[in-house]
């Protein structure tokens, strides 16, 4: 999986840990550094050659340590996947935001759409057009072991042509993200009467999917606002 090609001298620090081992070394450099001063006297200046070498020694050791921090820096566990930001357009009106607090999540969702309450099982919440029952949009979520990563189920095109073969779809695009600090994979599949954009995250022990689904006749006219559904929709508030 990608997170295994992760180079072994590779150091994965959050930001807040980089800050604070970034502050650290500067002030062991800094304490080097006003040892150095305070060994020279004003009335009696005296630097013999060891105690040079010494104190050489130690702020070169201070500056060596300091010299990893650009590896550390760049160190991250996602480099190759896009930062998309949460999308929050309405498309002039088209869509409004839904959020859940009891389940913690948030969304935007088609404008005078019917909603159904949770199914367990089958889905958190449902939203449905009045006049066409075919155009969907559902969010489901799944209990996974708490450890449990995105990356553990697949490569992202590997679980898209599972996916694909389960629904008898065809895999029209996949890709990944990271919005809101969450790596997502996004699908569109379309067969010979639906068409439908399909998303995964993993966050906090659950496992997320969001479907939007309509007739194959009307997607040029949903794709616009099915997309901008996908990347709206964060586990968290």
């Amino acid at each position: 999986s990608y997170f295994d090609r992760s180079p072994p001298y590779a150091i994965i620090l959050s930001l807040r840990q980089r800050m604070k081992l970034f502050l650290l070394i500067l002030f062991f450099v800094a304490k080097s550094v006003a040892f150095l001063i305070m060994r020279t006297n004003d009335s009696q200046i005296k630097i013999t050659r060891r105690g040079f070498a010494e104190n050489s020694a130690k702020l070169a050791s201070s500056f060596a340590a300091l010299s990893i921090l650009p590896q550390i820096a760049i160190a991250d566990e996602t480099p190759d996947i896009p930062v998309v930001p949460r999308t929050t357009s309405k498309l002039g009106g088209i869509l409004e935001s839904y959020s859940d607090t009891g389940r913690a999540f948030r969304m935007s969702k088609p404008l005078g759409w019917n909603k159904f309450d949770a199914v367990p099982g089958e889905y958190n919440v449902k939203f449905s057009d009045l006049i066409n029952p075919l155009e969907i949009v559902t969010l489901k979520s799944t209990a996974v072991k708490s450890d449990t990563k995105l990356a553990s189920i697949g490569e992202v095109e590997e679980v898209g042509k599972k996916i694909s073969q389960s629904k008898g779809q065809q895999l029209v695009a996949f890709s990944k993200r990271k919005t809101d600090d969450i790596i997502f994979y996004d699908f569109e599949f379309e067969g010979e009467k639906l068409h439908q954009i399909y998303t995964l995250c993993v966050y906090r022990g659950k496992l997320w999917c969001l479907e939007a689904t309509t007739p194959q006749a009307r997607w040029p006219k949903r794709a616009e606002a099915y997309r901008t559904i996908q990347t709206s929709f964060v586990p968290k508030l």
